[in-house]
């Protein structure tokens, strides 16, 4: 278990790191790393409600590949698209119930505009690397363990308008990029490809190339 929360916690911070400001973007979440230790009891992995959507279907795709929805590895009934909602509000979040399970509010300054959101109900956890474009460049010959883990990897998640996300669906960088920190969404798509041996196409590659090259020269 504790080696879980140090993979959960370093995940984590590298999210929180590029969602710091640097000159030129729009502001985002200011967290000092103590204060985000000081959230950080909860895990950050883990059966269950809303997931991100994606667009067309594919005959080769299923979302079941990735597992069943978020996982709640560790049993105590927040699962990964709370415990996101937790880590990433700016404030102590409010729950839905006494058991504490489901976020109903916070305060999240999104990282695709630079909005601050106040409910949970106007939020969807954004797959960074959508699950259907991993699938198409590399993911489609992991084991079933690896695209779960990758499904609820801090990495790779979070917390966007749900408009963005929908609007974005299975997207690369190629066909969408968001509103603000376009230079930002593109480092860190970069950096998930990477860390989990995702290839580009020839043409995605040179894409890839040209738009950091606009957004982030």
């Amino acid at each position: 278990m504790f080696a879980k929360n140090i993979v959960v916690l370093i995940g984590s911070l590298l999210v929180l790191a590029w969602l710091q400001p640097k000159s030129g973007d729009t502001p985002m979440i200011d967290v000092k790393i103590s204060n985000f230790l000081s959230l950080g009891e909860k895990n950050q992995s883990s059966a269950g409600d809303r997931v991100s959507l994606l667009d067309e279907s594919s005959p080769n795709y299923s979302r079941e590949a990735f597992g069943r929805g978020w996982s709640d590895d560790d049993g105590d009934c927040q699962n990964t698209r709370h415990e996101t909602l937790i880590t990433q509000s700016l404030e102590q979040v409010k729950f839905k119930s006494f058991e504490q399970c489901q976020v109903a509010e916070g305060s999240w300054l999104s990282p695709y505009t630079g909005q601050l959101v106040f409910k949970s109900s106007r939020l969807d956890i954004d797959h960074v690397v959508p699950l259907k474009w991993a699938w198409q460049h590399g993911a489609a010959s992991w084991p079933k363990a690896k695209r779960i883990k990758f499904a609820n990897d801090p990495l790779n998640l979070l917390a966007v308008e749900m408009r963005l996300n929908r609007q974005k669906g299975a997207k690369g960088p190629d066909n969408w990029l968001p509103p603000e920190n376009k230079c930002k969404y593109l480092k860190l798509f970069a950096t998930i490809k990477d860390a989990y041996a995702l290839t580009y196409s020839p043409s995605e590659a040179f894409e890839a190339s040209q738009l950091e090259r606009e957004h982030c020269g």
